[in-house]
């Protein structure tokens, strides 16, 4: 059974209206190395219940798929990467860098009946996020992240008191 970790809930008036579980899982995470040659690693991420489309991932692998793409012509904003996600082979990958791949062991809730969907990097925070477009997760993490932009100053002066 994965390891579960209860986000609070926010509650107005006593009616609670966001609640998200994590599960621990591992996926693979498959890039090349300093030579070319592709090296594999597990990694540790934490996906939501089986109707929540997001990913959270480790910041270096967050930071190592933005640079692969970014390497390879990619030209999205800094704090943004566009992905694909594949439901039936349950990958994430980058048009640009072809053989960078995320692979999950976990299916994510499809829009169609397409084999893939677009999907977002987001990377700030703690852990970076991957949330496929156009749900409610993608659609919470962009509150998040304009979140972060406006509290991030404010934050980055506490810290150094």
């Amino acid at each position: 059974m994965p390891t579960r970790w209860i986000r609070p809930s926010i509650s107005t008036l006593g009616k609670h209206f966001l609640r998200r579980s994590f599960y621990s899982k591992t996926a693979e995470f498959v890039t090349r190395d300093p030579q070319g040659r592709p090296c594999q690693r597990q990694v540790d991420i934490r996906v939501g219940d089986e109707h929540e489309a997001y990913v959270l991932v480790p910041t270096d692998v967050g930071d190592a798929i933005k640079a692969a793409c970014k390497h390879n012509g990619s030209s999205f904003p800094q704090d943004k990467q566009s992905l694909e996600f594949n439901h039936d082979r349950r990958d994430f990958t980058c048009e640009s860098a072809p053989y960078l791949r995320l692979s999950i062991y976990h299916q994510l809730p499809r829009r169609s009946d397409a084999k893939t969907s677009s999907a977002t990097l987001y990377l700030f925070g703690v852990t970076h996020t991957i949330a496929l477009d156009g749900t409610f997760d993608a659609w919470f993490t962009e509150q998040s992240l304009a979140s972060w932009h406006e509290l991030k100053p404010t934050l980055d002066k506490l810290k150094d008191m």
